[in-house]
């Protein structure tokens, strides 16, 4: 999905350091762990000397404040804070506030393609989407997105289930865990694939 190679895994899937130790073990023997969310690439809309407006493709915008520490890069390599302009792709390194959706950036990347990045907004709630799973029933699982909204998706014995790369079941779906799930591509209603990102540290 994502052409550069170094954002596959950022941009849909949460980054191997989102995720904390506490691991326990449960249903098929899954450990799910404590997440914080350290990181979020997305579109600059607005940018001033001490914030910067984020769209993240879950389709909520984040105030990234600037601090005097704050480092700019691009490519490995340092960068004035002027290589941010509106419309920027960038990744910010910082732990999210996603209740008041704000980010103390630690480091600001400025990713080199765009595009992959705006395609996934754009099918963000069509073939991808993400959140906390607040509820687990009969064949349905219910997810609170990032914005607070509630959506209601189907599993079945098709859907399969990952967490750290790892087959899953769908019994270790549990509430409180935060997921990625692609879509089945003629019904999004129907998850197809869910990601098992751990378990939703309040942040």
């Amino acid at each position: 999905m994502i052409v550069r190679t170094c954002l596959a895994a950022v941009l849909i899937f949460a980054p191997a350091a989102m995720l904390a130790a506490q691991n326990a073990e449960t249903g098929s023997g899954a450990p799910i762990g404590a997440m914080t969310i350290r990181g979020k690439a997305g579109i600059a809309t607005q940018v001033s000397p001490s914030q910067i407006s984020l769209e993240v493709p879950e389709h909520v915008t984040f105030t990234v404040h600037i601090l005097p520490g704050t480092r700019f890069t691009q490519d490995g390599q340092q960068v004035s804070a002027g290589a941010v302009e509106p419309g920027s792709a960038i990744f910010v390194h910082g732990l999210l506030d996603i209740q008041a959706r704000t980010v103390n950036a630690q480091s600001i990347d400025l990713l080199t393609q765009s595009r992959p990045l705006r395609t996934m907004i754009e099918n963000y709630g069509k073939t991808w989407t993400a959140g906390v799973i607040t509820a687990v029933g009969s064949g349905s699982i219910t997810i609170q997105h990032m914005d607070g909204s509630l959506g209601e998706l189907a599993v079945n014995p098709n859907t399969s289930v990952q967490f750290h790369g790892q087959p899953a079941l769908l019994s270790d779906l549990r509430k409180g865990e935060r997921v990625n799930v692609r879509l089945e591509h003629n019904n999004p209603s129907v998850a197809e694939s869910i990601r098992i990102q751990g378990m939703d540290s309040g942040s």
